[in-house]
């Protein structure tokens, strides 16, 4: 198996392939998401997704002849001492190989290390694989933490220790 790799985002050219991996994610989820905001999200990328406000976390998979974008998480400020976990996407050539769990992993050690206390998620009950994770991470069901125009959203916390 090739080698996975994570890195936090820092610089311009981390945060634009974020960015091109957050159009590639909404696009593949086949819904309007224009409620979030999500041109002005994608626009101010770096802003929103930086220390000490949060972070962005891109998994990179290396084998002999390349080193592939596979895919991202993000974990950005939502109240005081609560951060929402934003925009988990893994290209599909590269699903299947737990580099999820480690993109989650390394999100909530990221929330600790921002000193946050809690954090929050939103998925679509059709994300299956994605639910099973956030409960196998130690995220629990929630009421809805904002308004979602959306029907098939299921709302998830955790206490970060």
């Amino acid at each position: 198996m090739p080698l996975v790799t994570y890195h936090v985002a820092q610089t311009d050219f981390d945060f634009e392939q974020g960015k091109q991996l957050f159009i590639e994610y909404t696009q593949s989820l086949g819904i309007d998401l224009t409620f979030q905001n999500v041109d002005a999200e994608f626009e101010a990328i770096a802003k929103k997704y930086y220390h000490p406000e949060g972070a962005l976390i891109l998994a990179y998979v290396t084998d002999a002849n390349s080193r592939q974008l596979a895919g991202c998480v993000a974990v950005r400020r939502f109240e005081q001492t609560t951060a929402e976990l934003k925009r988990l996407y893994i290209k599909p050539t590269f699903r299947g190989h737990k580099i999820a769990k480690g993109l989650i992993k390394l999100a909530l050690e990221q929330t600790k290390s921002l000193g946050y206390k809690k954090i929050y998620l939103d998925t679509l009950s059709t994300m299956q694989a994605a639910h099973s994770l956030y409960l196998q991470s130690g995220f629990y069901e929630i009421k809805a933490y904002y308004h979602n125009p959306l029907n098939n959203v299921i709302y998830m916390e955790k206490m970060i220790r």
